[in-house]
């Protein structure tokens, strides 16, 4: 919950922070199409914050550490996207932290390189995104099955014989 509520923030900040952009090149979005008011949209980007880090909270003391970070780093985004390095750099940073926090949390340290296949996977991602042709749409689309893929295969790989636990429902 802690992690959907940080992306959340991330994701209205960013609509926030780009609506006059978006009034211009997307103007079927929700706040240029006046069907969210700027207003409602920062005073959702502070509950999400909040409710991000009140749900790492009741984990842990050391999981409520992470959602700060992770909300800086995704303002940092935000705010900073423009700097074509920034934004490369801070993607790939905010997406390997949020690796390398889980695993940091569960305990799982001697994973440690997934957060920077997570960091580089992501730079080729982002590069490929803006070339804004046919075949990198397909290469970003096949990036992200292949991440989602990624991420599962070590969760159950972290969790230690979990689907051997499912076998025995």
């Amino acid at each position: 919950a802690a992690g959907f509520f940080a992306y959340a923030f991330g994701t209205v900040l960013n609509d926030l922070l780009d609506r006059e952009k978006d009034a211009r090149a997307r103007p079927e979005r929700p706040i240029p199409r006046g069907e969210v008011r700027p207003a409602g949209a920062a005073a959702a980007t502070v509950v999400a914050a909040a409710a991000s880090c009140c749900a790492a909270a009741l984990v842990s003391p050391t999981t409520a550490q992470t959602p700060p970070y992770q909300s800086a780093v995704a303002a940092a985004y935000d705010t900073l996207k423009a700097n074509v390095a920034l934004r490369h750099l801070l993607m790939g940073t905010g997406r390997s932290a949020n690796w390398a926090a889980g695993l940091w949390v569960t305990g799982t340290v001697r994973f440690w390189w997934a957060a920077v296949a997570v960091f580089l996977w992501t730079q080729i991602l982002v590069l490929a995104a803006g070339r804004k042709t046919p075949q990198a749409g397909r290469l970003v689309a096949a990036g992200v099955l292949a991440f989602c893929v990624f991420d599962a295969a070590l969760v159950v790989v972290c969790v230690g014989g979990w689907p051997a636990r499912l076998r025995g429902l």
